[in-house]
């Protein structure tokens, strides 16, 4: 009920809005959102349910349902021996919540755990109490659910940090084989890179196949100014370059 609810108020809103998808020239449009109501009607009927028998042990227990948990947790179902019980604190996912273009607005939902940055004195100065929202999904896919299929690894530095507080396994070239694994990469250019690139996972990541005229000004601009362009999940995060996706492009 509440997927048919998210549902409807994206149509009102896109009433509100104006938008004349039914005058004959818009009817390629008005198409799109036919289909697009089709597929939100099935996404939602072959969703599959919660499971209502709940064993009393399990071997494995796998806590929150974000994007690694999901993956361990597949994984683990993969050992027809093993029992692996997957939690998540949320309603069931939406059809929405697969738009990137409104990931921001799934913040504002109970999605969100609404969870806001501890002040300490150096950052956020200039805001309400020095805090900023930390967005934290409660969801299926959990924080994945906001990052606008954002796909970033984040820099090897805080991996081989945590390893140096007493964390063996976590320096960044113990966790790089796995990010290998999981990856797909789509892109040429950086598949040709296999020192850190894979195209042999489960996970396809490539660039948006929208691209406004401000990102290529960006990116050319920084080159005009002697930066590298380059690939933030490769070697170096300096320079300028395009988002990465996890985005699986369908076949031309």
């Amino acid at each position: 009920m509440k997927s048919f609810g998210y549902l409807t108020s994206f149509l009102l809103c896109i009433l509100l809005m104006g938008i004349e998808v039914c005058r004959p020239q818009n009817t390629e449009v008005f198409e799109e959102v036919l289909q697009f109501v089709n597929e939100a009607t099935q996404f939602s009927e072959d969703e599959p349910p919660d499971a209502k028998k709940v064993l009393r042990e399990y071997d494995f227990i796998v806590v929150g349902a974000g994007s690694a948990d999901c993956v361990v947790a597949n994984r683990l179902s993969e050992i027809s021996d093993w029992n692996a019980l997957l939690i998540e604190a949320s309603d069931k996912q939406n059809y929405l919540m697969d738009i990137p273009l409104i990931a921001n607005l799934m913040s504002l939902t109970n999605a969100n755990w609404g969870y806001k940055k501890v002040p300490n004195g150096k950052f956020r100065l200039s805001m309400k109490n020095e805090q900023c929202l930390y967005h934290r999904g409660k969801v299926m896919g959990r924080t994945s659910t906001f990052n606008f299929m954002a796909a970033t690894r984040g820099n090897r530095r805080n991996y081989d940090r945590w390893e140096e507080m007493g964390n063996p396994g976590w320096g960044y070239k113990d966790v790089l084989p796995y990010f290998l694994k999981i990856e797909n990469m789509t892109i040429p250019e950086l598949a040709a890179n296999t020192k850190y690139h894979s195209t042999s996972g489960y996970q396809s990541i490539s660039y948006a196949p929208y691209r406004s005229p401000m990102a290529d000004a960006y990116v050319e601009g920084g080159a005009e100014l002697g930066y590298r362009v380059i690939d933030y999940n490769g070697e170096t995060q300096t320079g300028f370059c395009y988002i990465q996706s996890t985005i699986k492009m369908a076949p031309e």
